[in-house]
C-alpha cells in the first residue's frame, strides 16, 4: 500500500480515520475528496481537547462519514486498480 499502513487498516475495518498529523499529505490530496468529510482532522496542538472534539460529532454526521469513508475506500484504496483510477 502506498499510504499509512495503519491509516489504510482503520479505513478498511469501516472506522473513521482520525488524524493528528499537521503537515501530513492525505491520500490523494483533495483531489478526489474532501477530507472532512470522511476523517476527523485534529491539529496537533488539540490533541487533550479529542475526546471533546469527538464528542461533538453528532451521531447523523458520523453517519455520514462513515458511508462516504466506506465508499471511498471501496472505490480508490481497497485495490490497486482503484489506487491507480485515483
Amino acid at each position: 500500500n502506498l499510504f499509512s499502513y495503519r491509516f489504510s487498516e482503520v479505513m478498511s475495518c469501516g472506522s473513521i480515520p482520525v488524524v493528528y498529523a499537521d503537515d501530513w499529505m492525505l491520500p490523494f490530496g483533495s483531489s478526489l475528496v474532501d477530507w472532512r468529510e470522511i476523517a476527523v482532522i485534529i491539529r496537533e496542538e488539540d490533541v487533550f481537547r479529542s475526546e471533546q472534539i469527538l464528542s461533538s460529532i453528532p451521531p447523523k454526521q458520523v453517519c455520514r462519514m462513515r458511508r462516504n469513508m466506506i465508499g471511498f475506500f471501496r472505490t480508490y484504496m481497497e485495490t490497486g486498480r482503484g489506487i491507480i483510477r485515483g
